[in-house]
């Protein structure tokens, strides 16, 4: 088995402009093929309240629910790159909040990093966490925790002003010390501006396919669903060979 990714290492592929594959899991199952498979990364995302806990959106999970999936996903995928979310307002309230909630996801978790959805609102926070030695994934875009201020799932950065507003975002979290930031649902010309003008050092962008599937970034980006098996992650894996393949939604049932 390969060396797990650290986050050095995903600078150097960024670099190199190596494809990085991301895949979600819940689950021990689902984490232990996705290593199987030789994914570089998994997200536990708190999208386990819509698709494992049946909740209409994410807002109700809480650190509890992280930490459990989490820790689930990590006994299943012990040499694998794991991304925890934070949950909905697990890091609002306080810098000491966030530690304290980031350090559940690690220490208990066993999760390798953290995600965190927002821009300049939450820099402060990234920066603490980042100083602690947590390394933070942030998540632009479309922000399900914020999904009743955005008014559904729409696609975000269509105008001048919101995409003046991402590059800002994306800016603030690259110099808070995040190594990575999502940009999901957003146009291909705001994610190319993006990419272009922030180094992420180290640094990984994805962009979901749901826009294009013209992309340039090196992060390839997978949701699983319930019934994953290990033919349809081997072929998320051969068809990661090509650079510009973007990919979201892999599942399923074959």
């Amino acid at each position: 088995m390969a060396k797990p990714l650290t986050v050095l290492k995903s600078k150097q592929m960024k670099d190199n402009k190596e494809p990085i594959t991301v895949i979600t899991a819940y689950d021990y199952p689902s984490a232990k093929l996705a290593e199987e498979a030789g994914v570089d990364m998994i997200l536990v995302g708190d999208s386990l309240g819509n698709v494992v806990l049946g909740y209409d959106t994410t807002i109700p999970v809480t650190v509890d629910d992280m930490v459990y999936h989490t820790r689930a996903v990590a006994r299943g995928a012990g040499s694998t790159f794991i991304i925890a979310d934070m949950p909905f307002m697990s890091y609002h309230v306080s810098k000491e909040d966030t530690l304290r909630a980031a350090s559940r996801l690690m220490k208990e978790g066993h999760a390798t990093a953290i995600k965190m959805e927002g821009g300049t609102e939450i820099a402060d926070e990234v920066a603490a966490c980042v100083r602690a030695g947590i390394p933070v994934m942030g998540h632009l875009g479309l922000t399900p925790q914020s999904i009743h201020m955005l008014s559904g799932y729409r696609i975000q950065g269509k105008d001048e002003q919101s995409a003046r507003k991402l590059m800002e975002d994306a800016l603030a979290l690259e110099k808070a010390g995040a190594f990575a930031v999502v940009l999901e649902l957003v146009t291909e010309q705001v994610a190319a501006e993006i990419s272009a003008a922030s180094p992420f050092r180290p640094s990984a962008l994805a962009q979901d396919a749901a826009v294009t599937d013209k992309c340039s970034y090196t992060m390839i980006c997978c949701n699983t669903h319930l019934h994953t098996t290990r033919r349809s992650l081997l072929k998320i894996m051969r068809t990661s060979a090509r650079p510009s393949a973007v990919l979201s939604r892999a599942t399923s049932r074959t």
